[in-house]
């Protein structure tokens, strides 16, 4: 029995494994920022680090009947955007421009109630030959706001923590500190 087809047909599957490996290099990054009111407002960007050109990246976990993403889509020069509320896709498709070989994409946004961790995880994407790649959104989550209760509270808190500590310690009542200030003349050198 000769191993030289088995090697031959191993070689071909790993040829074959590499080339389509290093071709879905697509890579979509999003950040959700909340608004206020339940609303987040959502930037993406798309990496093309792979070797074919690619014509539509879709989100496809768009919630269904969203009332805010459309009226709120916005592309960068050179692209649209569309959501289709009954499929819930939100698309950025190449215009007159495509997610060309080495590009970086960014400036597609819009506003969703949806919580980054509920929608918009995943895309698939089309190239130009008409392969089609997934994969999962990358996220970076702004934090949500504090509320100006809290803050006031911690600030209270915090100087009153601050003043203890400087002052009342060892039930001692504060000493007074006094400053002095001697004013100093500053005499210039320069003639006229």
């Amino acid at each position: 029995m000769s191993t030289k087809p088995k090697t031959a047909s191993l070689l071909a599957l790993f040829a074959f494994i590499v080339t389509f490996a290093g071709r879905a290099q697509i890579l979509v990054n999003g950040i959700a920022t909340p608004v206020g009111s339940g609303v987040f407002h959502y930037e993406f960007s798309v990496n093309n680090t792979g070797a074919d050109d690619y014509v539509v990246v879709s989100l496809v976990d768009a919630p269904l009947g969203d009332p805010l993403i459309d009226p709120s889509l916005v592309s960068p020069l050179g692209f649209v955007s569309s959501y289709d509320l009954g499929l819930g896709f939100v698309d950025f498709i190449g215009d007159t421009d495509s997610f060309t070989p080495g590009t970086h994409i960014s400036g597609f946004s819009f506003d969703s109630r949806a919580k980054p961790s509920t929608a918009f995880r995943e895309f698939e994407a089309l190239s130009a030959l008409g392969e089609l790649v997934s994969g999962r959104v990358n996220y970076a989550t702004v934090p949500e706001t504090i509320p100006a209760g809290w803050l006031l509270a911690v600030s209270v808190v915090g100087a009153v923590a601050v003043r203890g500590r400087l002052g009342c310690q060892s039930g001692t009542k504060p000493q007074k500190r006094s400053f002095s200030f001697q004013p100093t003349t500053i005499h210039s050198s320069a003639h006229p």
